[in-house]
């Protein structure tokens, strides 16, 4: 009698192997996976236990990629590690009733503008921000904002390294690197945002969220520079990353909040969800649905404290996480 296939892992999106191979390697080694991809990506051939090609761009293509991976294997879980794709494997989730990050969140990732309209209406503090469509009109809420400002694609885009823009030439700028830099998908929201500058020490959260909390798993500093010796209050600053993680409706999932620290407390800058590649086999429990003690371990065994170490300076492990 033939044995069955193993459960699989569907992941959406290989990305560079300069950023995730590591991470792909350490995930293949506690699950099966199937990678779901719209062209070659030899590198991550020998971590996965087959490769589906399909235009990612294309929801039907897609849809029926999904299906003949389903016909083969037994998926228990759709994840990325890509944000731009973290709308397409929130939606294959819903569809196979497999944890996900939810609809709420789904739409706050796809777009930036849904995103801070979901803040506000929970009075989550955030930087300013209006969404414009074409430069002059950017130069306007930059004056309306105050110089300096910063300009990012409302939608999901290529990494970008973002400037603070001081002249109005400077915006004129920062809205063409802003575009070019947006993803070329059909279903994609164009545009730019245009947000007010937010001085103070720059940080990331890094957390586990799951149906029963969310859990602040690291503080980083965001940057060699960001803030220097300053003192991180983590008590305000995990009590801001998870009234904005809730905002979304985060269902299941590991978010990176950003936030500047000011006198006023911690104003959030930006929510992706992407995980670093330390955190993988992380989110690869949370997508199967394994939200005990196993789920967990990465976090409680000092995952976090190992990649505030090799990483970026280490501002601060909780506690609880230890």
């Amino acid at each position: 009698m033939p044995m069955p296939d193993p459960p699989v892992l569907l992941v959406v999106g290989a990305g560079a192997s300069s950023s995730w191979r590591e991470g792909l390697r350490r995930l293949a080694a506690l699950h099966p996976l199937v990678l779901l991809e719209s062209g070659p990506a030899a590198w991550a051939c020998p971590y996965v236990l087959d490769t589906v090609d399909a235009d990612l761009r294309d929801g039907p293509a897609v849809a029926a990629a999904v299906d003949a991976v389903a016909a083969r294997h037994f998926v228990t879980g759709v994840m990325t590690y890509l944000e731009e794709h973290a709308p397409l494997a929130a939606h294959l989730a819903a569809c196979r009733g497999l944890p996900g990050l939810g609809a709420p969140a789904a739409a706050a990732c796809r777009d930036k503008a849904v995103m801070r309209s979901q803040l506000a209406a929970r009075d989550v503090p955030q930087a300013r921000s209006y969404p414009v469509p074409d430069a002059p009109t950017a130069v306007e809420y930059a004056r309306l904002l105050g110089y300096p400002v910063v300009l990012k694609p409302r939608g999901p885009s290529q990494a970008l390294r973002l400037r603070s823009a001081r002249t109005a030439t400077q915006v004129h700028d920062a809205f063409r690197a802003a575009q070019e830099a947006s993803l070329p998908r059909a279903d994609a929201v164009t545009g730019v945002l245009i947000e007010e500058w937010i001085a103070g020490p720059a940080v990331a959260v890094e957390c586990v969220v799951r149906p029963d909390g969310v859990r602040l798993v690291a503080v980083t500093r965001n940057g060699p520079a960001a803030g220097g010796d300053a003192t991180v209050p983590v008590p305000d600053v995990r009590a801001t990353a998870v009234r904005a993680l809730q905002a979304l409706g985060v269902e299941y999932g590991i978010m990176r909040v950003e936030m500047r620290l000011t006198p006023h407390g911690p104003t959030v800058t930006e929510i992706a969800a992407r995980p670093s590649a330390d955190f993988l086999p992380v989110l690869a429990r949370l997508a199967t649905g394994a939200v005990g003690a196993d789920a967990a371990g990465g976090p409680a065994e000092g995952t976090a404290a190992r990649i505030g170490r090799r990483s970026t300076p280490l501002s601060a492990v909780t506690g609880e996480d230890r």
